[in-house]
């Protein structure tokens, strides 16, 4: 049965782990002094070797071969074999993702761990921790806690923040971390040349960035390219190949025939349009979006790619592009045209610009026409008007100065004619200072008569007393009925209590007929009531009273109020849904 490439070449010793020096250092260490832990929890994003190293550091404990001077398996003896086949007892590996009932973890682990083991440890590598019950942590936490002197847990998971504190604080923790791609890089090329894989540095590379430091996922997509693009010679002749094949017949895998697993991106192309940005030209930008889609480049990944560019000159821009390792990895001639970018641009500008194509992203997929939303971020980053600033929002380029006068051009009369101009000069700044001052003493003259018309319009408004509104309420109620059959007996329950400043105060027992004159537009009509009736604007709030405050008040207007009869009762409430009740 052949293997895929991440299994087929999983490392088996501590060497061949990748990017997490600062955890080997240490494990090696405790190895040579002899100095365990009775708990590791290894954390960290996937495919970056937690369970790789994990395995490792079981057959390094149990190695029969091992010398007292060093720390990595001899994968010969009975022991570090046993753990590569999976068939070791003193292994027991647990996936907490299948496993998370407690019954499960009492059965697997506190009844294994009472069994000595055939050799010096007995390790339980649990996978996925986080995904174990509470009742499951609560039955591990007493074995974590005592275990005996054989016993070893190594604890795996991408999200510790979901672990009980008790499990994490007897634990020696260490965090993986996403691998460089120039690592990443080496072990494909090794990984290829063992393979007898022809594929060029490029595509390696290509596969190293894409596969964003996860050494499992950028040994995944090679194994995927060389499956596609094996030679049809070969797959005629036998089987297809599977993924990880080692063939001698295959092509040499470049850029160009990569496109089905790895969706093109031009960096080039990416170069050329951000520069046509900064340049302010639209239409050669949108000729460069154009061109990408008819030569079938994914806009979708294209614009992902730009985005990341973009984020690598704010890097370059803050002094970190010999930290980040995505811009380390590129090629120097890429590097030399994003420093020379970053110079030429500010850093507002660039946010701006990278949160327009961000928000693009989304329109790509669901557009019509699928470069539209990018060529609409072009046109608009090339306009002024598209930051709502009139200056423009690129670096200030240098003023240019009129060329000087040839000497001796005006040398008859040379003087009189500097003499001309600065007259000239003077008057029209004269003129300038007259012009301002007549237009500064307008304003003065226009906010003074605002300022007297206000104080006019203020003195104007008639201020409305709560007896005016007691006496128009009774007419108020009747001229209610005409708009709306409800009104009438919302205004029933209302008590006007109180006005300020033209503001009107309405008591109600129930909040029910507060928020229903706040419905369909009946606080409206009542405004407008009032306004009819009163000859005044009259804004109208709503307030719930206690019931003694509302008896005090119904006394108060029961002899104004109107009386409704039996037919219009009725009448408003079945527009309720109600029937009235004796």
């Amino acid at each position: 049965m052949n293997q895929t490439l991440y299994r087929k070449y999983r490392p088996q010793i501590f060497k061949d782990v990748i990017g997490q020096n600062h955890i080997k250092i240490i494990l090696q260490n405790e190895i040579l002094s002899g100095q365990i832990a009775h708990a590791y929890l290894f954390t960290g994003p996937r495919g970056t070797g937690k369970t790789s190293l994990a395995r490792i550091l079981a057959k390094s404990l149990n190695c029969l071969n091992k010398k007292a001077n060093e720390f990595e398996p001899c994968n010969k003896c009975s022991s570090c074999q046993e753990i590569t086949k999976g068939k070791a007892l003193d292994l027991i590996e647990i996936d907490a993702a299948t496993h998370t009932q407690v019954d499960k973890v009492r059965e697997n682990i506190v009844e294994n761990i009472k069994f000595a083991p055939h050799n010096k440890y007995k390790i339980f590598i649990i996978d996925e921790v986080h995904m174990l019950s509470t009742a499951a942590f609560n039955a591990l936490l007493k074995t974590l806690e005592e275990p005996p002197e054989y016993a070893i847990f190594i604890l795996c998971t991408t999200e510790s923040y979901k672990l009980p504190e008790t499990i994490i604080s007897r634990c020696q923790r260490f965090d993986f971390k996403k691998i460089p791609a120039q690592e990443i890089t080496q072990r494909l090329k090794k990984i290829s040349d063992l393979e007898k894989i022809k594929i060029s540095d490029e595509v390696l590379k290509t596969i190293a960035l894409r596969s964003g430091g996860f050494a499992r996922d950028a040994e995944s997509l090679l194994g995927q390219i060389t499956a596609l693009l094996s030679d049809t010679k070969s797959t005629s002749a036998k089987p297809a190949c599977r993924q990880g094949r080692a063939t001698a017949d295959r092509k040499e895998i470049t850029l160009e025939n990569i496109s089905a697993v790895l969706p093109r991106s031009d960096i080039y192309s990416i170069s050329k349009l951000v520069e046509s940005l900064i340049n302010k030209n639209a239409s050669e930008g949108v000729e460069i979006i154009n061109k990408l889609v008819s030569d079938g480049v994914d806009l979708e990944r294209f614009n992902l790619d730009l985005i990341d560019y973009l984020r690598k000159i704010i890097l370059i821009k803050v002094n970190l592009k010999n930290k980040d390792e995505n811009i380390s990895a590129l090629p120097e001639e890429t590097k030399t045209k994003l420093i020379q970018q970053s110079e030429k641009i500010e850093f507002s500008v660039l946010i701006k610009i990278l949160e327009n194509f961000i928000s693009k992203q989304t329109q790509i997929k669901t557009a019509e026409i699928s470069q539209l939303p990018l060529e609409i971020a072009v046109v608009e980053i090339c306009s002024f008007s598209a930051f709502a600033s009139k200056k423009s929002y690129w670096t200030t380029a240098p003023v240019r100065r009129s060329p000087a006068l040839p000497a001796g051009r005006f040398s008859e009369g040379g003087d009189k004619l500097q003499d001309k101009n600065k007259i000239k000069s003077e008057n029209s700044e004269d003129k300038k200072q007259n012009t301002e001052i007549k237009s500064e003493e307008k304003i003065k003259e226009n906010t003074k008569t605002e300022v007297l018309k206000s104080e006019k319009i203020k003195t104007e408004i008639k201020k409305i007393g709560l007896e005016e509104i007691k006496k128009s309420w009774p007419k108020i109620l009747k001229q209610s009925q005409e708009f709306n059959h409800s009104l009438p007996l919302i205004l029933k329950s209302a008590y006007p209590f109180e006005i300020q400043n033209n503001i009107l105060k309405l008591g109600f027992e129930f909040e029910i007929h507060a928020e229903k004159l706040k419905e369909n537009k009946s606080l409206i009509i009542l405004e407008d009531l009032l306004k009819k009736n009163l000859d005044e604007k009259i804004i109208v709030k709503t307030k719930i009273l206690n019931k003694e405050k509302i008896q005090t008040l119904k006394q108060e207007l029961k002899p104004i109020l109107v009386e409704i009869n039996d037919d219009q009762l009725n009448s408003i409430a079945d527009s309720f849904g109600g029937k009235v009740v004796e």
